[in-house]
């Protein structure tokens, strides 16, 4: 009888300390973590030219995770890409010049575990909002002509999903692959303007090195936001962190 109130009240003393017990893994939440995203390019690398169908995306981020409750842990990231592409200007069928975009962003996620885990161990979907800051330069083919940079950096805000799993080694180390997708806020626009064969058929063309009415910035920042759309549209991620506390 005794053993038998005894295991009452030690299951009524559980089931109080359960919901009260540290979110995280084993009462450890905060990870700092460094990943890497790539995948080939899915649309077409090169406006105007199939002489490269395939091209490369590669991404590097670094940041830090919380969990914030059993199922959800907040992020913050800092994004580096550079991506190097050709261009044509006015009405030649054909690249005239080559050009490479470079971006630097900040992002805020949000992930969501489930499963039978807790954060930060197990499957998880992700949401977030990133500003990446474009800054780019253009040369054409003519051995002349020097690069040409954009005037400061181009905004290019990208709403991100993804999905992936976590997982923990050694109570410390921490394994983190997935993929991920961004769409930009200016959606009709990207649609156009990432679909086409090129990005600068709407706008007054820009021909490196020239002036006057073939000249705009708008037509440097087309280029460098579609550019940068491909980019960040589809990457696999794999990345290690550690779990500190």
């Amino acid at each position: 009888m005794k053993k038998y109130i005894t295991g009452i009240i030690v299951l009524f003393v559980l089931s109080f300390s359960a919901p009260a017990q540290n979110v995280g893994y084993m009462g450890r939440h905060f990870i700092v973590h460094a990943d890497y995203h790539g995948f080939f390019s899915l649309l077409k690398y090169n406006p105007r030219t199939e002489s490269r169908p395939f091209g490369w995306n590669s991404r590097l981020a670094a940041g830090v995770e919380a969990a914030v409750g059993r199922r959800i842990s907040l992020v913050a990231d800092y994004n580096y890409f550079s991506r190097n592409f050709v261009y044509s200007s006015g009405a030649y069928p054909y690249p005239t010049g080559k050009a490479v975009v470079r971006g630097n962003g900040v992002e805020l996620a949000v992930k969501f575990y489930y499963g039978d885990n807790i954060a930060p161990l197990g499957p998880w979907q992700r949401l977030g909002v990133a500003v990446h800051m474009l800054n780019g330069s253009f040369r054409s083919y003519d051995k002349n002509t020097v690069y040409a940079r954009t005037d400061g950096p181009v905004i290019l805000p990208v709403f991100t999903y993804g999905i992936g799993f976590q997982r923990i080694f050694k109570d410390r180390l921490v394994f983190n692959a997935g993929m991920q997708i961004g769409i930009p806020f200016t959606l009709l626009n990207f649609s156009e303007e990432f679909f086409g064969a090129t990005f600068s058929d709407d706008y007054a063309v820009y021909t490196p090195g020239s002036s006057g009415s073939q000249y705009t910035s708008s037509s440097q920042h087309a280029y460098l936001k579609a550019q940068a759309a491909k980019h960040l549209f589809y990457n696999v991620n794999v990345g290690l962190g550690v779990l500190l506390f």
